[in-house]
């Protein structure tokens, strides 16, 4: 690090920070503890959002240490995934995963300026350039505890945590604002149909048809996967012809990832449950069932599986609108009505012909929605990709708010702060006093309360 601010020192997180204390909580079997391990960090956020509660007898074997309010909990386990939290006065006396480097800033040191200083890229970077490891990649406490950090004088640390807080606030109002704009747009389609369709079903150019009423007059145009004994794990290729999953039908959308295979001669002894370009493809279950996709002209002849519908519309339905229309409030009641299941909610082909009843102008009405619909979708998919970006722009932010932090430019130095040389000293001579080793290192113990 160069151009240090006045009053700073360098030192390495070692030097900074103290051992936490080992604890055996199977030692004390009946007590009930606040466990806390990679799985409990929100790494979108880097916050401890899902600790556990875990009995003595029943904690894992990395269940070791002890943590305390104002500790930063870093995973040494693919450092570049961030899995980075604070413990707050809430998770106070809980037990951390020896997955974890645990910081806990020596007297003199700010626990906030510590996590946020291991949020820096240059710390999380620096500790990615050397894990070691293929199927496991990580570091090691002693990697992350030589790592080097610019250290302020205490009241500096305290003006800075303070600003890096005034700032991220800023930063989190402003995605706030664009989360709202992005669910806006997301549900502005459907409601815009929805308009559509509710004020045109009293007039007498509209019909209300069934699925059978729309489907072309050729075997097979309604039609459900087959059943699993027919289809196995074991037919799948890596080529061949392409099997359509529920995965790939979301939103009007055909999604081609992650896309399974049969080989021709099984596609030929399931050819009934074939899919062509322009068949409207349909969830017969989910939360609710009901997503429908388009299956695209320009992709090859596919076969359904057991958890979709597909629908071949006659010549006198557009299979865009009847994709479109069965998204519509109107029709997404109906599926739920007709959905049955507890574990899992499911929607019969059978009940899906009797019970769905789908509004329908003439062919030309039909074209007409379509392209206007079309037209409001680039605009909204126009409108998401800048909202993206502008996510994008508050992750850069943050880091930029970081660096500034770390370089003594955030804030101002005050030549009245204590510098932090003298800091330095005192923490080593505090260490030095009690043999190498720091207050906070403990026998191992059992958990004598409820964590």
């Amino acid at each position: 690090m160069t151009d240090l601010a006045p009053g700073w020192a360098i030192a390495t997180i070692g030097a900074v920070t103290q051992l936490v204390a080992s604890v055996d909580p199977k030692l004390s079997p009946e007590a009930l503890f606040t466990y806390v391990d990679i799985g409990s960090i929100d790494n979108s956020n880097n916050t401890i959002a899902a600790p556990k509660q875990v009995l003595g007898r029943d904690a894992p074997s990395r269940a070791r240490q002890l943590l305390k309010q104002g500790d930063t909990v870093f995973s040494t386990v693919r450092t570049y995934l961030r899995n980075i939290g604070y413990v707050d006065a809430a998770l106070d006396g809980a037990v951390g995963s020896t997955g974890f480097c645990v910081l806990r800033g020596a007297a003199g040191i700010n626990g906030r300026y510590l996590y946020y200083h291991s949020l820096t890229n240059n710390f999380v970077d620096g500790l990615s350039a050397v894990m070691r490891g293929t199927s496991y990649p990580a570091v090691v406490e002693g990697q992350v505890r030589q790592r080097t950090i610019a250290v302020a004088p205490t009241l500096e640390q305290e003006r800075i945590v303070a600003a890096i807080e005034e700032e991220f606030a800023r930063i989190n109002a402003g995605m706030a604002a664009v989360e709202r704009v992005q669910q806006r747009l997301k549900t502005l389609l459907g409601v815009a149909m929805d308009k559509v369709v509710a004020g045109a079903i009293s007039d007498p150019g509209w019909k209300i048809l069934s699925p059978t009423q729309v489907a072309h007059n050729v075997p097979n145009a309604l039609a459900i996967g087959p059943f699993g004994s027919n289809l196995k794990v074991s037919d799948y290729r890596s080529e061949g012809v392409p099997l359509i999953f529920v995965r790939n039908i979301r939103e009007r959308a055909f999604s081609g990832a992650k896309l399974k295979f049969v080989a021709r001669d099984k596609a030929d002894e399931l050819r009934s449950h074939a899919v062509r370009g322009g068949d409207v493809l349909i969830t017969k279950m989910g939360d609710p069932p009901g997503d429908t996709a388009v299956y695209p002209q320009n992709l090859p002849n596919a076969i359904l599986t057991a958890d979709c519908i597909k629908l071949t519309p006659g010549a006198d339905f557009d299979a865009h609108y009847l994709s479109l229309v069965m998204r519509t409030r109107q029709v997404r009641e109906q599926f739920l009505a007709a959905t049955r299941g507890v574990a899992q909610q499911k929607l019969s082909l059978d009940r899906f012909k009797k019970q769905i009843r789908l509004p329908v102008p003439e062919f030309q009405r039909q074209r007409e929605i379509v392209q206007r619909m079309d037209l409001l979708a680039s605009a909204v998919t126009k409108c998401a990709a800048e909202m993206n970006q502008a996510l994008r722009m508050s992750r850069v932010l943050r880091s930029a708010v970081l660096v500034a932090a770390f370089s003594g430019r955030l804030v101002r130095q005050d030549p009245k702060d204590e510098p932090a040389s003298r800091l330095l000293e005192r923490i080593a001579a505090e260490r030095a006093e009690s043999d190498g080793h720091p207050k906070t290192r403990a026998r191992r113990s059992g958990l004598k309360v409820n964590a």
